[in-house]
């Protein structure tokens, strides 16, 4: 049995790799597409999030050397329990409605825009935490 399904991943493999030769170009232009969007993505994720975490460490970093019985230390430590708050509802959000697209296009066999419509829908019925939402979701995705 278990070498039958070997075999058939060769054969895909095999299948995929004359397929490429065969349409080299087109390949190539798909290949180049996929990575300059993923490398896009990339960079938006990273200049996105630079600002927030530096302005976090900062803080974090003023910290120590403030004295626990002044104002600005109390000011410091509401600033930088306020970021990490917005950086966790943010990323941890998008988190949560990619994975659930995931989940709702390998259940329900949606794709696409309509996929994340629909997954909006559950996160609108849920009206749970943050953190439970966060669980909850990476369970169903570990179910499929």
């Amino acid at each position: 049995m278990a070498s039958h399904m070997v075999l058939g991943l060769v054969d895909i493999l095999r299948d995929a790799l004359k397929i490429f030769y065969r349409n080299r170009k087109l390949m190539a232009s798909f290949t180049l597409i996929t990575l300059s969007l993923f490398s896009l993505l990339y960079l938006f994720n990273i200049f996105s999030m630079k600002p927030l975490l530096t302005k976090w460490i900062t803080d974090q970093s003023r910290l120590l050397f403030t004295s626990p019985n002044t104002p600005e230390y109390a000011n410091l430590l509401v600033a930088a329990h306020k970021d990490m708050r917005v950086f966790i509802a943010f990323y941890g959000y998008v988190a949560v409605v990619w994975t659930l697209v995931l989940v709702v296009s390998v259940l329900e066999e949606s794709y696409g825009i309509e996929a994340l419509e629909k997954a909006a829908i559950l996160l609108k019925a849920w009206k749970c935490t943050d953190f439970s939402l966060i669980l909850q979701s990476q369970f169903f995705f570990v179910l499929c």
